[in-house]
């Protein structure tokens, strides 16, 4: 186990769950471990990105644990929260959806409402939802954690931040961009509080602001937004960043189907005096191509000023 373990924390995820796997099928393990290792396992393959043996795993270890330790034991409820995540993350979302409800129904009864568990696994049981795209349905689930959650947990719990963070990107899927605009500024006013206004968070959330107004059609303000973060993003993680280089790109694309072109050729003038270090010639000749084509507009729409 410790061999395992050791090279988990050395990033030999490989070599970590041949260890492990050797280990299960000696059959010298406690059930504890035994149990323990299968969930560790799934946590392994889930940084080798072989998401369907997560789930395999998960199923496996749900059902191992029910037999040895029954259904409602905390490690079992934690095994089967894990698979109804995977099942949702592989596309068996509709399979996991139903199975949510005793999930939460056992969790509350062994663990309380102030465990953990509790939380995530109302907050993965919106999942199902929102992969089927009916987007007005998990923001409603998220609505409720939240409205309980004011009579328990701080506005900066983590558990809140994040239920917020999807509530939000729900309504904005839905299409209430109102209403997300103001659960994102409120991210945004506690993000800038508890991490300080150069935080990745951050600029995440202010990047979901300038889309939500981009969507909305205020595509004025979207467009100021999204210079001001670019710029701040330039100052504070670099150019070549992939979040700088991700909001820049948009902000060309935003640019451009609002035929703003003076802003277009801007950013692209500047990505093009400094690539990215993953942009090859093509890269640079595609963005080029779109200068040019934004210098032509340019020039077409002076004539007719003119």
């Amino acid at each position: 186990m410790e061999e395992a373990l050791l090279s988990a924390e050395q990033g030999c995820f490989e070599q970590a769950i041949d260890t492990a796997l050797c280990l299960l099928q000696s059959g010298e393990l406690e059930a504890d471990d035994h149990l323990a290792l299968v969930l560790l396992l799934v946590e392994w393959n889930g940084e080798m990105g072989a998401f369907m043996e997560c789930r395999r795993l998960c199923g496996q270890a749900v059902e191992w644990g029910t037999k040895v330790f029954g259904a409602r034991d905390p490690r079992v409820l934690f095994a089967r929260s894990l698979e109804l995540y995977w099942m949702c993350e592989v596309g068996y979302d509709v399979l996991a959806e139903h199975r949510f409800a005793p999930l939460i129904r056992d969790v509350k009864d062994v663990l309380g409402t102030e465990h953990d568990l509790w939380w995530q696994v109302r907050a993965n049981s919106a999942m199902p939802a929102y992969m089927q795209g009916r987007f007005k349905e998990a923001a409603d689930i998220y609505r409720e954690i939240l409205a309980d959650s004011a009579e328990c947990l701080p506005c900066n719990d983590l558990r809140v931040l994040s239920v917020r963070d999807h509530y939000a990107d729900m309504l904005f899927l839905d299409g209430q961009y109102a209403e997300a605009l103001l659960v994102y500024s409120s991210i945004l006013k506690t993000r800038e509080q508890e991490c300080g206004r150069k935080d990745r968070s951050v600029f995440q959330v202010r990047y979901n602001i300038a889309r939500t107004r981009f969507a909305s059609g205020d595509h004025v303000r979207a467009l100021e937004d999204w210079i001001c973060l670019v710029d701040d993003l330039e100052g504070s993680v670099g150019s070549g960043d992939d979040l700088t280089i991700s909001c820049r790109c948009l902000l060309i694309a935003a640019a451009l189907g609002s035929d703003q072109n003076a802003i277009a050729a801007e950013q692209c003038r500047r990505l093009i005096a400094d690539p990215p270090s993953f942009f090859e010639a093509q890269d640079c000749e595609a963005f080029a191509k779109i200068l040019t084509e934004c210098e032509r507009r340019q020039s077409v729409e002076r004539s007719c000023v003119q």
